[in-house]
This record gives structure tokens, sequence and C-alpha cells, in this order.
């Protein structure tokens, strides 16, 4: 939290969190996120009768005072994960891919967002935040320039595309490869 990290190149796999199950980024302005499997995290109770919030993948939570950069999150594959719990808050088993709320600022592009399981709402949980989501591949679609909704057609289990995949070539075509 309170920062700019780079969080690249990374399988971030099954890990368990009462909010953010993968990746938190609180009161971040700048961060970003490029070119990681995100997969089979998930937000549940730690404790019985604990608060639990969202975001199985993803929680993206306000930004320092002053702070104008929005969190970058972008080449990602983002599948798998969950968010169950609670309901003490607004968040609360919301978004299983994401949640970004509170004042937050985050662009997201050319991510595949699939599979990812939530106890409320969809897999994305947007409120009070700035959020665009472009050139993306979505299970139950969202609306955003260059995003579709088709079966990304994984290879493996290590989630590389197979030659068929819709996800090839998909991507912002103004974007750079990194």
């Amino acid at each position: 939290g309170d920062a700019a990290p780079p969080i690249l190149n990374n399988v971030i796999l099954s890990n368990h969190a009462m909010y953010g199950g993968g990746i938190v980024l609180n009161f971040c302005s700048g961060a970003l996120v490029r070119n990681d499997n995100i997969a089979e995290n998930r937000v549940d109770q730690a404790a019985s009768g604990a608060p639990t919030f969202g975001g199985g993948a993803i929680w993206v939570n306000d930004i320092l005072p002053g702070a104008t950069a929005a969190n970058v999150i972008e080449n990602n594959t983002i599948v798998g994960n969950s968010s169950s719990g609670i309901q003490n808050s607004a968040v609360a088993g919301q978004g299983g891919a994401f949640v970004v709320w509170n004042n937050a600022r985050a662009a997201a592009r050319n991510n595949i967002v699939w599979a990812n399981t939530q106890a409320l709402g969809e897999q994305i949980f947007i409120s009070g935040a700035s959020f665009a989501l472009t050139y993306s591949n979505i299970a139950d679609g969202l609306a955003g320039d260059g995003n579709f909704s088709l079966a990304p057609a994984f290879a493996d289990s290590g989630f590389y595309l197979s030659e068929s995949s819709p996800c090839i070539d998909a991507g912002d075509p103004e974007a750079q490869h990194n």
C-alpha cells in the first residue's frame, strides 16, 4: 500500500486472504501490474465470524491524497479466482476478479478475465472509483473499447493460449509490446 509497485511477470496462484486474494493495491497511484497469471486465489473467511471483503484476484482501494496517476493493469490472465464471505461491507463477497472502489483509479487493458466467481454481483465490482477496462476478453462481457466475451481456448493448465484462441492479436492495436 501507499506506493507504486511494479508487479511484473509473476504467477500468483492459490492464495487466500480476507481481501485481495492475489494482489492488494491499497492507496496506490501509478502501480503497474503486467504480464502476470493471477489464478485460483480466493477471498474467504479467515476465522469464524471474522469480516471478509472482496477482490478474489485484485483489490484496488483509494488513492493517496494529491496523487493523480492511475494504476495500470495490463496483459494479465486473471482466471478462476473467487470471493466469498460475510456481508459486513459493500464489497464483501463481490468481485471474483476485481474490486475497484473508494476513489481508486485504475486502467486495465489486454487482459483475460475468465471463470472468476463471487458470492454477489459480477466478477468485476466498481464503486466510487475511476476504472476503464478495454481490449480484454471478459466472461459475461463488459462495455469498453475492444472488449469481447469468447472462451479463451487455453492450450494447457498453464494458461497458454492455443493456436485457435480468439485472444491472439485481440489486444489494443496501439499498445506497445512489453
